[in-house]
Order: structure tokens, then sequence, then C-alpha cells
């Protein structure tokens, strides 16, 4: 944990260190609110503000987990490139620190862009009790350790950025149209719901469009988290072990 705590917080002294990143990554999810609710109001069939807010904001916060952190293995393979990694490696950090404590950076920025587009979601009329917002923020966090584990593990393997970005570009569309993020599979025909139901973003979307309706007891909120909680065991072990073969 020591380890740990010290890679995170190299990690994160380096993020703070270009604040012109930091801020676009902030600004990027208040964006999509500034310009989609707008056209929500204009869709508007008489149903009230605030629902409508209560199905969007979810798929904005679920979309902004993935695309946060989807990227970060590309990044590294900068750093890998560039020989960083190969002298972290001569240090007696175990190769799981190195790897989680980078992971934890990056959920560490996510969760502040999460908390700022709940804040402004807020002042443009969404409502949601204080514990589901703490839950849908857990969520988020889920949600942001899975991604980002799974996009060093493709970095680690692959070893090249032509191969990463084709792969990425190959499959974040499919899984982002079955997710249901902007709109709920329940529009969908039978076919896209089945093969919905088997995307775990699909969970995800759901456990948080319930919790922002303040229905925590719902199955949805409960099979997204061990949804969850299963893909970040896997996600984090098999990118640590990439870590370990790389890097011996």
């Amino acid at each position: 944990m020591h380890e740990t705590a010290l890679v995170f917080g190299y990690e994160f002294r380096r993020m703070l260190r270009n604040p012109v990143w930091v801020l676009i990554g902030l600004m990027q999810p208040v964006l999509w609110l500034l310009l989609f609710v707008p056209l929500l109001e204009e869709l508007n069939t008489g149903t009230p503000k605030s629902a409508d807010l209560k199905v969007f904001v979810p798929g904005v916060l679920t979309m902004l987990a993935i695309m946060s952190t989807l990227l970060v293995g590309y990044v590294f393979l900068g750093s890998l490139k560039d020989g960083v990694v190969e002298r972290l490696a001569v240090t007696p950090v175990s190769r799981l620190a190195l790897a989680l404590g980078r992971i934890l950076a990056d959920v560490t920025g996510l969760l502040a862009q999460s908390f700022l587009v709940v804040l402004v979601a807020c002042l443009m009329g969404f409502r949601a009790d204080p514990l589901s917002v703490l839950l849908i923020l857990g969520l988020m966090v889920l949600l942001g350790l899975s991604v980002a584990s799974l996009s060093y593990a493709l970095a680690l393997n692959l070893r090249e950025e032509a191969s990463f970005s084709s792969i990425v570009n190959f499959v974040t569309l499919p899984l982002l149209l079955l997710s249901g993020m902007l709109v709920p599979l329940s529009f969908a025909p039978d076919w896209m719901r089945t093969v919905g139901n088997a995307n775990p973003l699909y969970h995800a979307v759901e456990a948080v469009r319930s919790l922002a309706m303040d229905d925590r007891g719902s199955s949805d909120v409960v099979v997204g988290f061990l949804v969850l909680t299963v893909l970040t065991a896997l996600t984090l072990t098999w990118a640590a072990r990439s870590y370990r073969r790389v890097v011996p």
C-alpha cells in the first residue's frame, strides 16, 4: 500500500503539472450538459425536465468514465518507449504497485470530473438523494478502475500505438450503442436488448439510472455493482500480470 501511494503521488503530481489537460478534462463533460440539455428541452414531450436529466445524466457519467480512462494506455505507450517504465523497474517497488498507482491516479481525475458533472447537472435541475449520488460515484470508481486496467493491459500486450488505437476504435462504438447510454435500450429491437444484456456497460448504465431515480433497492443496482466488481477484479489482475511479464 505504501508503494502504491508513492507511485500514485508521483503520477498525480505529474498530472497536475499539466494544467491545460486538467482543465480540458474537467470542461469536456460540462460541455456535454451545456450543449445537450437545451436539446432535451426542445424535444420534451411533456415529461418534466428533471425526469429527462435522470435519464441523460447517468449516460453522460458512464460515457465520461469510459472515454476518460480508455485511452490512458495510449499515453502509457509513450512512457514505455521512452524508457520511463524500465527506469522504474530497477527500483524495489512491486509491479502491482507500479500498475495500481497509475490506475488510481487516472480514477482520481475521473472522480473529479464526475463530481463536477453532478454539480453542474444539479444547477440545471437534476435532483437526487446524497446517498444515491455517493453510490453513483462509487460505480464510476469501479468502472474507471476496470476500463483503465483494461487499457493498460492492452497497451502492455500490444506495445504498438496503431494496434492499440485500431482495437479501441473497433470495440468502442458497439459497446457504447449497446449500453443504452444516451438512448435507453427499451426503445431498441429485441435482438439489441438481448445483446445489450451481455454488455457489462449496460448494467452499469441501468444501475446509475436507478440510483438517479433514488431507487436504491432496485435489482439493477445490485447487478451493476456485482458486474463491475467482477470486471474490475479480472481486468486489474490482467493488468498486473501483464506488467510483471513486460517489466520483470
